[in-house]
C-alpha cells in the first residue's frame, strides 16, 4: 500500500510491537479546530482492525516563534461516536474540541 491509499501517512509501532496509525494535520492557526479528512483516511481510522491504534497527529505551527505543537487524537472514530468529534460529511471536514492537554 502507498500512502495515498493506505488511509495514514506514517506507520509507526507501540511498544509492544503493535502497529500505530498516525495522520498528520498541519495548520498554522491554533485557533483553526477544523482539518478535512480523505475518505480513504475515515475508513483507516474506522477500520475495526485499525481504529483502536489510529492517532491523527494536529501539528500547529507557530511561524513568528518558529515552533510547533502537537495535539494527539487518539481513536477519531470512537471519539466521533462519543459526540467528541464531529464531521460534515459534504466535505469530510473534522473538528475537535479544544482541550487544556494535548490528546484527547
Amino acid at each position: 500500500k502507498t500512502a495515498d491509499t493506505c488511509g495514514y501517512d506514517i506507520l509507526s509501532y507501540h511498544q509492544d510491537g503493535r502497529e500505530k496509525y498516525i495522520e498528520v494535520k498541519t495548520t498554522d492557526d491554533e485557533n483553526d479546530l477544523q482539518f478535512p479528512m480523505s475518505l480513504q483516511e475515515w475508513r483507516a481510522a474506522s477500520d475495526t482492525k485499525m481504529q483502536a491504534d489510529y492517532y491523527i497527529y494536529r501539528v500547529i505551527i507557530d511561524k513568528t516563534n518558529k515552533s510547533a505543537k502537537v495535539i494527539i487524537i487518539k481513536n477519531p472514530y470512537q471519539l466521533w461516536k462519543q459526540n467528541k468529534l464531529l464531521i460534515d460529511y459534504k466535505e469530510l471536514y473534522i473538528t475537535f474540541v479544544k482541550r487544556e492537554t494535548s490528546e484527547l
